[in-house]
């Protein structure tokens, strides 16, 4: 396989990539709905979770919705890579559990963990959201 000029042999070779948060908080009011286990709706914006068959509980849909607005309000000053943006979440999980992306600084205790997999993939299914190749 040739990509641009380095030639790829028997390894796995990828460009991190940033996710733009700016486009996904358009209005002024974040607001996330939660349809089915399936979907989402963001901003107004519905997000289809229909092939990741992984997810089987709302509370894991509920977790993914809410994320965006927490990514979004987060990382629009500081951005990271995908890789590094998963990294410190689960880092951050780890440490003081999943209601920190509760804006509302409370408890609210019906979250689900979703695995960093389908994170990523919620994040690449969002329409609007708006992505930046990493140039070393």
């Amino acid at each position: 396989i040739t990509i641009g000029d380095d030639e790829v042999r028997g390894k796995l070779s990828f460009i991190p990539r940033v996710p733009k948060f700016h486009a996904v908080l358009q209005g002024g009011k974040e607001k996330v709905k939660v349809g089915s286990v399936k979907s989402v709706e963001v901003e107004r914006e519905e997000v289809d979770f229909g092939g990741m068959d992984q997810l089987v509980e709302l509370s894991q849909t509920r977790m993914l919705g809410d994320l965006f607005i927490y990514f979004a309000s987060q990382h629009r000053q500081n951005p990271k890579s995908l890789a590094e943006l998963l990294d410190w979440l689960e880092s951050e999980f780890d440490r003081e559990g999943l209601d920190i992306i509760n804006d509302q600084s409370r408890f609210i205790g019906w979250y689900a963990r979703p695995r960093r997999f389908e994170m990523a993939m919620a994040l690449n299914r969002m329409r609007r959201m708006r992505w930046e190749q990493v140039t070393t």
